[in-house]
């Protein structure tokens, strides 16, 4: 998509510009969806690995308990039914904990599997909004272009038409260039309001694209904020400016 050649097209027209505005939305509140994964993706990663880390030390912890219970209850024998129970206790904590070990390895594995799918989308994504942004430029520029045109078209008529008007006698011809007249000046009000609207549009999408920026950048520094912040004075300075 970002290689291929801009597209050129034959004739604009106000609608196709609406057409590729909303596209245009459509493709952004995607991207805007798709980061917030990535985003979510990899903070839910940095959290796995705590814990995942606090799962296996508990294990860990919980087989040595199990260990000194069985050893416990060998060694005794009017003790050996409470013992033996708690042995028991243990061993099903151990099992809940491999359970919870697993499927946290699970979605661990998932994440990881997910994340150049998510980052191939958001690039296919951003790919597409760049190209729709800059073929939405060329059709704003021939569509002022083609306005501009049509204001001078008008005028040269209008002034055509009072010449005329000067010049005839003939009553008929009066009415009629009249009405002609009226007829184009209702036209250059809509000529004119078009092009306001294309000016616009244009001052819109450059906010836009600064607001998307912003906004881009503010994720990005929230998203590491909440990924690395934990224990850093420096993560709560960003966070507060934030």
């Amino acid at each position: 998509l970002a290689a291929r050649t801009p597209r050129k097209f034959p004739e604009v027209s106000d609608r196709l510009r609406l057409d590729y505005e909303n596209q245009l939305q459509t493709t952004r509140t995607e991207l805007d969806s798709l980061r917030k994964e990535v985003a979510a993706g990899e903070l839910r990663l940095a959290n796995l690995a705590k814990e995942l880390e606090q799962r296996l030390a508990t294990r860990s912890q919980l087989e040595r308990d199990t260990l000194t219970a069985r050893s416990e209850a060998a060694k005794t024998v009017e003790q050996k039914p409470p013992l033996l129970a708690r042995v028991e206790l243990l061993d099903l904590r151990q099992q809940l904990q491999q359970a919870e070990i697993a499927m946290l390895e699970a979605e661990r594995e998932w994440l990881t599997k997910r994340g150049p799918l998510l980052d191939a989308q958001l690039g296919l994504a951003q790919t597409r909004y760049a190209v729709l942004q800059q073929e939405l430029e060329s059709i704003k520029e021939a569509l002022g272009k083609a306005i501009s045109q049509e204001t001078a078209a008008l005028a040269n008529s209008e002034e055509d038409i009072e010449r005329r008007l000067q010049q005839t006698v003939d009553p008929t011809e009066v009415v009629v260039l009249k009405v002609n007249l009226e007829t184009i000046k209702l036209r250059q009000g809509i000529t004119d309001y078009r092009q306001q609207l294309n000016i616009l549009s244009n001052q819109v999408a450059e906010q836009e694209k600064r607001n998307a920026h912003e906004k881009q950048d503010t994720e990005h520094l929230t998203s590491l904020v909440e990924k690395y912040a934990s224990g850093e004075r420096i993560g709560q300075r960003l966070q507060n400016a934030f």
